[in-house]
């Protein structure tokens, strides 16, 4: 189960890390929030997919 959720997460992360400098480069955000945003995801990456990969 924990397994799951971890890739799950770590899903969402990869896809925001790629959404965000898309958004940044298109004006939608802020260059502030684009850092906060893109630290937040590979942080989040980082750790589930880390988390995911330990787990059998």
């Amino acid at each position: 189960m924990l397994k799951t959720v971890c890739a799950a997460v770590a899903a969402v992360s990869l896809l925001t890390c790629l959404a965000a400098p898309a958004a940044y480069f298109q004006g939608w955000l802020a260059e502030a929030a684009f850092e906060n945003l893109f630290a937040a995801a590979s942080l989040g990456w980082f750790v589930t997919a880390t988390a995911y990969a330990s787990r059998k």
